[in-house]
């Protein structure tokens, strides 16, 4: 209240944005290593923090790409912690703002949105939403391969594959996880590959 009195409400509430769009991303780095849990703690620990920058990211139309890589750098930590519907709604949310702002924003800044998608799918197929999941991961693979970007192009032929044995269709769901190996290799990033070819083994235990 003091702050918005002094017409200083703004400006502290996009170094609080800055500060944990920073700290999120830094986050999501450890969630892929041996630290996870030390970082998952220090999320929960500040999940009120990061529930106040979205708020603000996501109803601003010049914070939406901060708001996007904010809920991009969290679906991890929602997907490992178990809020996967409050996760949905802030992607969603992050998602919307930048769709309704798109025109906007830099091509590079596409990559985000890619990567939004991929962790929007993430949560809906925990939350076995197959039909919804389908369609975003064909958007997601459409952005991906325009913007030559390997690694989402492996996560979404992998969700995609996941989608696909789940609702009974093994060819599919096979040619994807293939697709999806094949993108991570290309990539050379070692934990997509490791991921793709776990969704690889999955398959071939339940389907083949």
């Amino acid at each position: 209240d003091q702050l918005r009195t002094a017409g200083a409400e703004a400006a502290t509430r996009d170094r609080h944005l800055a500060y944990f769009v920073e700290f999120a991303e830094q986050a999501e780095l450890h969630l892929k290593s041996e630290g996870q849990l030390l970082w998952l703690r220090r999320l929960e620990k500040d999940h009120d923090n990061l529930r106040a920058a979205l708020t603000w990211a996501t109803q601003q139309a010049d914070r939406a790409v901060a708001g996007l890589r904010l809920a991009k750098a969290l679906h991890l930590f929602w997907q490992r912690r178990g809020y996967w519907s409050e996760g949905r709604r802030w992607l969603a949310q992050a998602i919307a703002n930048y769709d309704a702002h798109r025109e906007s924003q830099s091509p590079g800044s596409h990559l985000h949105l890619a990567r939004a998608l991929v962790g929007q799918s993430w949560l809906a197929i925990y939350e076995m939403d197959y039909v919804g999941t389908s369609v975003v991961l064909e958007r997601t693979l459409a952005l991906a391969q325009a913007l030559d970007d390997s690694v989402t192009v492996a996560y979404a032929q992998g969700l995609l594959a996941l989608v696909n044995g789940y609702i009974g269709d093994n060819a599919a769901s096979y040619r994807c996880a293939i697709a999806s190996v094949e993108a991570a290799r290309r990539a050379a990033d070692r934990w997509s590959l490791a991921w793709a070819t776990h969704i690889l083994g999955w398959n071939a235990f339940y389907h083949r």
